[in-house]
């Protein structure tokens, strides 16, 4: 790299690769953590996971919830009945019809402004509250039917690697005597576990404990298991369980269909099922800028480094063949 400036997390873990297969790396801005990586004719920029390969107009369609599903049900991917609406009687109506669904923004990460599992009216206009935080108040946003079963990500790597986490939700256990604030507060303090769920919206968690009866000043049973978010991200706490051993054949042809559909060699694809070893479930969502990093540091089990994977698709992928066939190489 030409300056002492190091890359921010995603970005320094895919310089230090590219690195260490004597890829040389740019930085054009890094302060927006815009990157080149160079290896004699070959170029590509990036902007965290977000590589050149990447069609614009696929990159709009894969990061627009509303787009990708219209073209996720085209193509026949198994995907829950989805639809763009702009107030609380068009999600009261798909409410009714589905009895159970899924309030979220159009294009954001991490989580943000999702509610999962809305089952009556009440929990519905605060859900809408939610994700109105994050869209014009005229703004349209996504209701979605919810599939029961846990939430993983599969990351597709150069079209056909393919690394799986299980993301699951922040939660506490009651000790019998503790209120739900003390016990988020001493999980905090005891493992450091939790260090984003400081970043968490106090909405969030008490939309969460509102939807299974709780408040921050009750008192759970020991041992009882309660959920503070709607959702599965790590970014709000959640922990992760690696399963890219145990993904099922059927689940990685359709990851691998999709990636190829979206001309993207760098896809995040969540999944829910109830069980990923056996099934594929439904797709719930894509995100062309995955984070890549928690690949490195799931909560429980191994550990992969995806940068590798990339920097060896973008550069080294085909040369063995070469070789082979231009032994004048060697």
């Amino acid at each position: 790299m030409k300056n002492n400036q190091k890359p921010y997390l995603i970005s320094r873990l895919i310089t230090d690769a590219a690195e260490k297969r004597g890829v040389k790396v740019n930085p054009i801005l890094p302060k927006l953590l815009l990157y080149e990586l160079k290896r004699g004719d070959k170029s590509y920029t990036f902007f965290q996971s977000l590589f050149g390969p990447m069609e614009s107009a696929s990159f709009i369609a894969a990061n627009r919830k509303d787009l990708s599903f219209q073209i996720l049900k085209q193509w026949g991917i198994p995907i829950p009945e989805s639809k763009i609406v702009y107030n609380f009687d068009d999600c009261k109506q798909f409410l009714e019809r589905y009895k159970k669904i899924v309030v979220k923004p159009k294009n954001l990460k991490w989580g943000l402004g999702i509610t999962a599992g809305v089952t009556d009216t009440k929990i519905l206009k605060k859900a809408i509250d939610n994700v109105t935080q994050y869209v014009s108040s005229k703004g349209d946003f996504v209701v979605q039917e919810f599939v029961e079963g846990d939430d993983y990500r599969l990351l597709l790597i150069g079209y056909e690697k393919v690394f799986c986490l299980q993301r699951n939700p922040a939660y506490i256990v009651g000790d019998g005597k503790s209120t739900i604030d003390e016990l988020i507060k001493k999980k905090k303090i005891k493992t450091g576990s939790l260090k984003k769920f400081l970043e968490i919206p106090t909405k969030k968690v008490e939309l969460a404990l509102k939807m299974h009866g709780f408040k921050r000043s009750d008192i759970p049973a020991r041992g009882k298991k309660i959920r503070l978010s709607t959702t599965a991200n790590v970014h709000f706490g959640g922990f992760t369980v690696d399963k890219t051993d145990e993904v099922c054949e059927e689940a990685k042809k359709i990851a691998i269909k999709i990636a190829k559909r979206f001309a993207s060699p760098v896809l995040g694809i969540d999944f829910i099922s109830e069980d990923i070893s056996k099934t594929p479930g439904g797709v719930i969502e894509i995100n062309p800028t995955p984070d890549v990093l928690m690949h490195t540091q799931p909560t429980f089990g191994k550990s992969y480094n995806p940068a590798e994977a990339l920097i060896d698709f973008l550069f080294f992928s085909g040369e063995e063949e070469e070789l082979k066939l231009r032994p004048e190489l060697n």
